[in-house]
């Protein structure tokens, strides 16, 4: 049935290839999903958003690979949106939209 006995946790979707892409990020801070599971996210704790997507139909995916401006500021929280990420830094907030 997919559900944890012990933890009540349920598995609702995979990300293909997902585990390699993160086990290489040796400064990721967040990883996160979107709201409707349509991509994951790394954040790592200053400058590199990485988003990475697979169809459900396919073993291939997209990975975004986006640098912030350098502003010298440690990022302090992230949001996950339908089609972008809301970023905290000790400065800003950061919206970065973007298209899978």
């Amino acid at each position: 049935s997919g559900i944890n006995a012990e933890y009540g946790w349920e598995h609702i979707t995979t990300f293909h290839a997902f585990n390699m892409i993160q086990s290489t990020k040796t400064h990721k801070k967040y990883m996160l999903t979107g709201p409707h599971r349509n991509y994951a996210a790394i954040i790592d704790t200053s400058r590199y958003i990485y988003i990475y997507n697979c169809a459900k139909d396919s073993d291939f995916g997209k990975l975004l690979v986006m640098t912030l401006d350098h502003d010298d500021s440690e990022i302090l929280g992230a949001c996950p949106l339908k089609d972008k990420l809301v970023l905290i830094t000790e400065k800003n907030f950061i919206t970065i939209n973007f298209t899978l």
